[in-house]
């Protein structure tokens, strides 16, 4: 009986044991479950929907480990991004919004989750037949108008016809300027002989520059004028006011003699009294022996705006009269030229001038240069004090200056201002 008693309450005691250790053992999941956590990891941690789609956010690891993992989601724009309480993110409208996850367990510990709304792409519309093109008449380029532009000495001097009488067969010619009688039986030079034919072939008119106060008839009297007031002096000749309307021209032939390596002066006080601006000028001369010697590089600094041709045509004053034919071949060469020319943005030396300091700052050889602005026509180097012994480089263009410094083994040069 005493053994009954004893084995009952050994299993009494053995049951307490057992549920006293469940009891325990579930305290301690139950604690842990409810702990707070003090750090929450989710994803995505960002996000970009177009309107109408949407993401969920989940929570992918707390801190500790066995912490509560419940939250709840806000959002800072719902009209951009609603968010619902399972963490599902449905885009509205485009913007920006930012979701906010809270732990339920602790307020402080928080998630950020940045979202992107864009809009929906707009639906390409359907391609149309294209309907059948208009018949059109071909276009043909309208020609452009040309005017022959002359000085010619003969017509600039005192009584020309009663002069060219009196010399008979001695006709007097002063560089490449002879007093000569026109088709028309008028009193002209060479280069009004020249200006008429090109004019024929051309088809257009010819305008002839004429000074207020003509020049003596003698050719010595005329040098002494021309070197010493003009020239020496930088007396300019008033001309007659021009009759012809220039704005109507896109091109013009000019012709002139060559007085001692240049133009005549007569020829400068018509450029300056007149616009010429944007304009393809061709020129042409009768010569003794230098052609047109500097008065290109002349002609483009005095019309930095305008296109000068350096195909500009040279008749041997001896020859004019027998030049018609060589005219003619000439003039069907170079118009064409002459329609095309300020098609190249280095044509004028205002274009040329432009390019020429876009390279300020560069290092360059000499024929980089000339692909950059064109030929040059001087280059000049020098070493003095100024430049602290580094030898300096000029490019000379008609109108302007590059002024450079070369480099260490002079083969290149630093390009430092156009001027």
């Amino acid at each position: 009986m005493k053994a009954d008693a004893r084995a009952l309450i050994r299993r009494a005691v053995i049951l307490s044991l057992v549920i006293m250790t469940t009891f325990m053992f579930s305290s301690i999941d139950t604690f842990a479950a409810a702990k707070k956590p003090v750090k929450i990891k989710v994803t995505p941690r960002q996000a970009t929907l177009t309107v109408g789609k949407q993401v969920r956010i989940k929570v992918k690891s707390v801190k500790p480990a066995k912490a509560s993992k419940a939250v709840k989601y806000k959002s800072s724009n719902k009209k951009v991004a609603a968010v619902t309480q399972k963490g599902v993110v449905k885009a509205r409208k485009k913007g920006n919004a930012v979701i906010t996850v809270t732990s339920k367990k602790s307020k402080k510990v928080k998630a950020k989750v940045k979202i992107t709304v864009k809009a929906k792409p707009k639906a390409k519309p359907q391609a149309q037949p294209n309907p059948a093109p208009t018949p059109q008449k071909p276009q043909t380029p309208t020609p452009k108008k040309s005017l022959v532009i002359y000085f010619s000495r003969g017509e600039n001097i005192l009584n020309a016809s009663e002069y060219s009488k009196s010399l008979g067969d001695d006709i007097d010619a002063m560089t490449s300027a002879s007093v000569l009688p026109a088709e028309s039986g008028a009193i002209t030079g060479n280069n009004g002989i020249l200006a008429g034919w090109i004019a024929e072939a051309l088809g257009t008119k010819t305008y002839s520059i004429h000074v207020k106060n003509p020049y003596p008839q003698l050719k010595k009297e005329t040098q002494q004028i021309v070197l010493n007031q003009e020239q020496i002096n930088g007396t300019l000749p008033e001309v007659e006011a021009c009759t012809e309307d220039l704005s109507q021209y896109d091109i013009i032939y000019l012709g002139f003699p060559n007085w001692y390596g240049e133009p005549p002066r007569a020829l400068y006080t018509f450029l300056n009294e007149n616009n010429l601006d944007g304009k393809t000028i061709v020129p042409f001369t009768s010569h003794d022996r230098n052609g047109f010697s500097d008065s290109i590089q002349i002609l483009k600094a005095k019309l930095p705006n305008s296109a000068v041709l350096e195909d500009g045509l040279i008749v041997d004053r001896k020859n004019v009269m027998d030049a018609k034919n060589v005219i003619l071949e000439w003039v069907a060469k170079v118009s064409k030229e002459a329609e095309n020319a300020k098609s190249n943005p280095l044509a004028t030396v205002a274009g040329q001038k432009e390019a020429a300091k876009k390279l300020i700052g560069q290092t360059l050889t000499k024929e980089e240069v000339i692909a950059a602005v064109g030929q040059y026509t001087k280059f000049v180097t020098d070493t003095n004090g100024c430049t602290h012994d580094i030898e300096s480089g000029r490019f000379y263009y008609p109108g302007f200056v590059i002024y450079s410094r070369a480099d260490e083994d002079g083969s290149r040069f630093v390009i430092l201002s156009v001027d």
